[in-house]
């Protein structure tokens, strides 16, 4: 259990301004017992990793761990030093800190693979996969005189040093192991079936081939974390008739408010908003129950009800995610500003949502913890969780097994039920190749459906609240803060990230 933890640590976690081992997912851990209360078993379920991460950084902060880990440690001497490479360069920052190295993290990260049954051929196949997603992050795409986009695989440009070639893409071909023609042709054209079946190749402009590239690298990579999320359950699996108890730690991403908040930190502080829901059902309405059962005045006992936002966020059918999913099902360039202005449309006179006082790119949510703006800008992209069909049916078909297997595995979702506008219509839905109608994946949809998942099996639990407490804002020991100190005690819970998480114990 302790090296699972490595693993999912340098897959999903990535130094940020505030937190140089920041969680960039959430994960559910069932830690399960038998009779005797001796461990023999565990499950984790996660959700929500960052996948917008993979594509842009802030100053300050780098991307998941084990690319640079792999970058300092990997032998192959095709993976060059993490400065050649946009996804990792970007935020101007290479190390951790001084304390931290990255080679030895990396053969830290190699021993716990091992650890869970992940084999050496199979860890070096997925270090080829992450290699070739860094080369790819490094795509600049132009329009070419045939009036096709062209994409060249540049890496960015070093101080001082002489410029390092770019890689073909027959050499990133190679470490999916797919055709390089098709994998091409899957970037810069996409093909339409019309209803009588007949197919047309349609030429990309360079940003929809830049577009479809980040589609990849961020399937892929949450492909591959699922993958190995789906290795660590196996290795810690067991039969269910030998459980008979379990203590589950949900440690999850406390509520955010940055300087410019996106489509990540609404999710985020939703999920903030669900938990402190529970967390007031629990302390305030089951424990004030408690008192009238034995006579004792409650007049006084206050606490917030929150269901307002919970509803204008996730509500049908104009809550924010819900709006957000209707505007990404339509199948023309996604019009952000179009959602914006739905938004004021629909909740104008809502008592937790409001303009701001000058016009521009934002709204602002009236949180529990406090009033949150939101920056619109790519909400609608960042939603999306699909890639298309061609990219996906050519990954499945490489000759590399463990890719086979990832995606493979990151296409058996279950089916969910498909959602109904006002009129009993389907909606969220787009044509497939062969006519069928396939739901259309977004980040918004998956996260409501597994978050109500979490939350209605935690009212089941008896719970236990651990508040933990960040002593300083510079990352360092020793250091004390009186006034940060007492601001974090005076707070409700799950209000910041670097300090809080739920702990449940549970009964079977």
């Amino acid at each position: 259990m302790l090296d699972s933890n490595v693993v999912l640590e340098a897959f999903g976690n990535a130094k940020t301004v505030r937190n140089d081992n920041s969680s960039r997912f959430g994960k559910y851990i069932k830690m399960k017992y038998d009779d005797s209360l001796t461990i023999i078993g565990a499950k984790t379920d996660t959700f929500l990793l960052e996948k917008s991460r993979l594509i842009h950084v802030d100053d300050g902060e780098r991307n998941y761990h084990v690319f640079y880990q792999m970058c300092a440690g990997h032998s192959s001497r095709s993976v060059l030093p993490a400065t050649e490479y946009k996804l990792l360069s970007q935020g101007n920052t290479i190390k951790v800190n001084e304390g931290v190295d990255d080679k030895e993290e990396f053969m830290l990260t190699k021993q716990a693979l091992n650890t869970m049954g992940v084999s050496e051929d199979d860890q070096l196949r997925i270090f080829d996969l992450l290699l070739g997603l860094l080369q790819l992050g490094n795509a600049t795409s132009t329009m070419g005189e045939d009036e096709k986009a062209t994409v060249d695989f540049a890496p960015p440009p070093t101080v001082g040093g002489a410029p390092t070639p770019p890689v073909s893409l027959a050499t990133i071909a190679a470490l999916f192991g797919v055709d390089p023609t098709l994998l091409k042709n899957a970037i810069v054209i996409r093909m339409q079936t019309s209803g009588r079946g007949s197919t047309t190749s349609i030429p990309l402009t360079p940003d929809q081939a830049l577009n479809n590239i980040h589609a990849l690298i961020k399937y892929a990579y949450g492909a591959t974390f699922s993958y190995l999320v789906s290795a660590i359950n196996a290795a810690h699996a067991i039969p269910s008739s030998t459980a008979t108890t379990f203590i589950g730690i949900l440690d999850i991403f406390g509520f955010e408010i940055m300087r410019t908040n996106s489509f990540e930190q609404l999710c985020i502080n939703f999920a903030n908003e669900m938990l402190q829901q529970q967390f007031n059902q629990q302390v305030f309405v089951l424990e004030k129950v408690r008192y009238e059962d034995e006579g004792l005045t409650t007049d006084t006992i206050e606490f917030q009800d929150n269901q307002l936002v919970i509803d204008l966020i996730s509500k049908k059918p104009t809550g924010l995610f819900i709006t957000l999913e209707e505007h990404g099902m339509m199948n023309r360039k996604p019009d952000n500003s179009a959602l914006l202005t739905n938004y004021h449309k629909n909740h104008d006179q809502h008592p937790n949502y409001a303009k701001p006082r000058f016009k521009g790119d934002n709204f602002i949510v009236k949180h529990f913890a406090g009033d949150v703006t939101y920056d619109i800008t790519s909400f609608i992209e960042k939603n999306n969780d699909s890639l298309n069909e061609q990219l996906v049916l050519l990954m499945k078909s490489s000759s590399v097994k463990l890719i086979q297997d990832t995606f493979e595995l990151a296409t058996e979702e279950p089916a969910k039920e498909e959602p109904k506008d006002a009129g009993g219509r389907a909606r969220n839905t787009v044509t497939a190749r062969g006519g069928k109608m396939a739901q259309k994946v977004t980040v918004s949809s998956i996260f409501r459906v597994g978050l109500e998942a979490l939350v209605t099996q935690l009212a089941q639990t008896n719970p236990h609240y651990i508040k933990c407490i960040k002593p300083n804002a510079v990352k360092l020991p020793g250091g004390f803060s009186n006034t940060m100190v007492c601001e974090q005690v005076s707070r409700p819970f799950f209000l910041f990230p670097w300090f809080t998480f739920l702990s449940l114990l549970i009964d079977i």
